[in-house]
């Protein structure tokens, strides 16, 4: 046996020495020297192997981080509606396309492939909003409004349930109604930064314009002075009070929408049971936007009288009517081209921040204010919760203190911070598809810098557990 050990040995030796690329009788410290660099080696592949998962933990986030907020955006009406509409001039298109294209047969099956996909998708797009918008409400109803049960006849169980459903809405009110207020507050004060911003830029070509006020003549300052009097009138519409009044006033126009919504889904159930009606062609007929057909003609007029303010002050596409494009024409002949040039430009600029201001009035924040009267912001909050909470379980089941701590630096706290991101870059009327690329970017950063930390952490506890074992030996 003994022997046979000897053996052994003897042919490990042999090989190693094979290895290195000398014979047997290479030194015993060459041979030390290449075995140490050996393991080196593999203590470094080893080294680098733990490294990786730090480096990888940031995309993961961020991937989760999108995962998460496509969860949100399928329940969340405002994405799907601008998608709906954006499908429909695609779709249109399509449509005219393929009435110019009769003559050619591929050409007309492909637009037509194209023309009915998109229709088809838009169905589905509507068809999910309405299925939202219905649980929004309920579940908006469930923890804000009191039942009365009266369709239960036996006394004792209708108490019962009473009870319940005060103590229901004692736990969920305050947090629904509070964190729907926040949304709203939110999205009003994204409006009024833009109104404000708009204002500094209005001040600033105003500025310009009065440069050249002493150069006119008697007859064209009279004109210019009453114009200047027509703008200031102009621009008192979008005084702080007055937008404020105008955004409540949109609060007072869905008043009923809930009601609304909830009588829509009755009378869309009850027409399956309509034995002269084909279930396919009841569910057909009623894929449109619910919630976006109801407020379709307030929404419409709200965005016809903002639309109609910025017109008194700037023509629409260099067009006529508007005080400042008068004020320019006054002011041109004393101007030089390019002085002209430059102050066209600021004008144009300042036209498009006074309009993206208005749009995010009247367009933007009508719709975040319908989905949030819809009860979308905690049904959106409490699908976040559930994805994270799902994998909050899953990192947290690490075998010991120090890998729960690692986890939740580079995995739980990035996800929470990315997904709050997405969810408030939503409510400050971003679009779905640049909130989550910023969640996600947050979520990633966040990561790691949550990767640092820790390194930082373990390698503190590494030292201060060598020092303690140095102490007592």
């Amino acid at each position: 046996m003994s022997l046979e050990i000897n053996n052994r040995h003897n042919s490990n030796m042999n090989n190693i020495a094979q290895n290195t690329g000398n014979n047997t009788t290479m030194p015993a410290f060459r041979i030390k020297n290449k075995v140490e660099q050996k393991i080196d080696e593999v203590v470094q592949h080893i080294d680098e192997e733990k490294e990786k998962p730090h480096n990888k933990t940031a995309i993961t986030v961020g991937a989760s981080v999108i995962g998460l907020s496509i969860l949100v955006a399928l329940v969340n009406p405002k994405v799907s509606s601008k998608l709906i509409e954006k499908l429909k001039i695609l779709g249109n298109k399509y449509k005219t396309k393929l009435q110019k294209s009769k003559g050619d047969v591929r050409a007309s099956k492909f637009y037509k492939f194209l023309a009915n996909s998109i229709e088809k998708l838009n169905k589905f797009v509507s068809y999910t909003n309405n299925v939202n918008s219905v649980k929004d409400t309920y579940y908006k109803q469930f923890c804000t409004e009191e039942k009365s049960f009266y369709g239960v006849k036996n006394k004792t169980i209708r108490k019962c349930l009473q009870s319940l459903d005060k103590g229901i809405r004692f736990v969920l009110k305050k947090p629904h109604e509070l964190i729907s207020k926040w949304g709203e507050r939110l999205a009003r004060h994204t409006v009024k930064n833009k109104y404000k911003n708009s204002a500094a830029m209005l001040d600033r070509f105003e500025i310009q314009l009065k440069k050249y006020y002493s150069q006119l003549s008697a007859e064209d300052k009279v004109k210019f002075d009453e114009l200047m009097s027509n703008i200031k009138t102009g621009r008192e519409y979008f005084s702080v009070q007055n937008l404020e009044n105008r955004l409540s006033h949109q609060g007072d126009l869905m008043q009923n929408l809930n009601t609304d919504i909830r009588r829509q889904w009755v009378n869309y159930k009850k027409g399956f049971t309509n034995k002269y009606v084909k279930t396919s062609e009841h569910f057909n007929k009623n894929l449109s936007f619910w919630a976006q057909d109801i407020m379709a003609k307030k929404r419409g007029a709200v965005n016809t009288e903002g639309k109609g303010a910025v017109d008194t002050l700037f023509s629409y596409k260099g067009g006529t009517g508007g005080n400042y494009n008068a004020v320019l024409e006054i002011i041109k002949p004393h101007m030089s081209a390019d002085e002209f040039k430059s102050v066209q430009k600021l004008a144009q600029k300042t036209e498009k921040g006074l309009r993206k201001a208005n749009k995010s009035e009247c367009m933007d924040y009508f719709d975040k204010r319908r989905d949030l009267t819809l009860g979308s912001a905690p049904t959106d909050i409490l699908t976040a919760t559930v994805g994270i909470t799902t994998g909050a379980i899953a990192l947290a089941s690490a075998d010991d203190r120090d890998k729960r701590i690692s986890r939740t630096l580079t995995g739980i706290l990035p996800a929470v911070a990315g997904i709050g991101t997405n969810i408030a870059m939503t409510s400050m009327l971003f679009s779905g598809t640049k909130g989550m690329l910023i969640g996600a970017a947050t979520g990633g950063a966040l990561s790691l810098l949550g990767s640092g930390l820790d390194k930082a952490r373990l390698r503190a506890k590494e030292i201060y557990k060598r020092e303690q074992e140095n102490k007592n030996a």
